[in-house]
């Protein structure tokens, strides 16, 4: 015959046993990517590079330069154009010339979607 006692511990054992697997199974499927090898630095860069700003591209581009030689890596690009581009008479030659000129440095670029404070 069975002591009552002894069921509780092996009941406790067992299911112990079982989260001690399920623990383990689901730390082997969900490991740590590991870290970039260098890290990723992001500004954010406010420019108007509409047609009468004569000062454009030539600003972003020196921005573009500085912030390379320091280490950065990717830009967020605000800017009035990016909520004009559905216009059909709006220009986007100095925009679409930021935006290579960027990529041509090895610069991520991310345009803001809403203009903040208007939305």
């Amino acid at each position: 015959m069975m002591r009552m006692s002894r069921l509780p511990s092996y009941a406790c054992v067992v299911f112990a046993l079982f989260f001690l697997y399920l623990y383990a199974l689901c730390s082997a499927s969900s490991s740590v990517p590991p870290p970039p090898a260098q890290p990723q630095l992001w500004w954010y860069h406010r420019t108007t590079s509409s047609v009468s700003n004569h000062a454009e591209p030539a600003f972003s581009k020196g921005v573009i330069d500085e912030a390379r030689a320091a280490g950065y890596t990717g830009m967020v690009l605000a800017d009035n154009a990016l909520s004009d581009l559905n216009r059909p008479d709006f220009n986007t030659a100095t925009l679409k010339e930021i935006v290579s000129y960027a990529e041509s440095k090895g610069v991520k670029v991310t345009p803001t979607t809403a203009n903040y404070g208007y939305s």
